[in-house]
């Protein structure tokens, strides 16, 4: 069972209609400099170490985004193996076509 590719308007459509966690796996200097409104942050390096404290329930949907799509392929592969069910991969954040929050 792998994760699935999603466009922005895949993405937004689930955003609008579902509960479910937005994830940023890129650095903590890049996520301060933009990301998704309600992003969590957890870089790409600490999935396997990080996810189970910050990601607690694994049947919600997660959509997972970087900067260009290798670091967001690479997590969303890595959460599947640690057992979440639904994983979607965004890709590279240039896909999100609205308004990046700035900050933490």
């Amino acid at each position: 069972m792998s994760y699935k590719n999603i466009s922005f308007e895949e993405a937004k459509k689930i955003i609008e209609n579902e509960d479910l966690t937005i994830l940023d796996v890129r650095s903590k200097m890049e996520y301060i400099m933009g990301h998704i409104k309600n992003a969590v942050l957890i870089s790409s390096d600490k999935i396997k170490t990080k996810s189970n404290d910050i990601l607690t329930d694994k049947n919600k949907k997660i959509i997972v985004y970087c900067l260009s799509g290798g670091r967001s392929s690479l997590a969303s592969m890595q959460l599947k193996e640690l057992g979440y069910k639904e994983v979607y991969n965004l890709g590279d954040i240039s896909n999100w076509k609205d308004k990046l929050i700035k900050g933490l």
